[in-house]
């Protein structure tokens, strides 16, 4: 038996019952869960670091500024 089921918009296959998707869910969701927190914490390093101001007269690195705000316009795109 396949169930073809529908979370957050996306479409999700599975073979089994719907316990069987009860749990893949979760292990989904924990995966997802994850992810979302390494995500979180790299964001939050990456503001402290453009916030720290000049060290030593180094200057801030472009590239690493421009990631941080792709960051940010990536993390606005999946919220809304």
């Amino acid at each position: 038996m396949f169930l073809n089921l529908f979370d957050r918009g996306a479409a999700f296959a599975y073979q089994g019952n719907y316990s069987v998707w009860l749990a893949k869910k979760a292990a989904r969701m924990d995966v997802e869960k994850k992810s979302e927190r390494k995500r979180q914490k790299m964001m939050e390093e990456e503001l402290a670091w453009i916030r720290g101001g000049v060290k030593a007269q180094q200057a801030k690195s472009k590239a690493r500024v421009a990631r941080f705000a792709q960051m940010q316009d990536d993390a606005a795109e999946e919220r809304g």
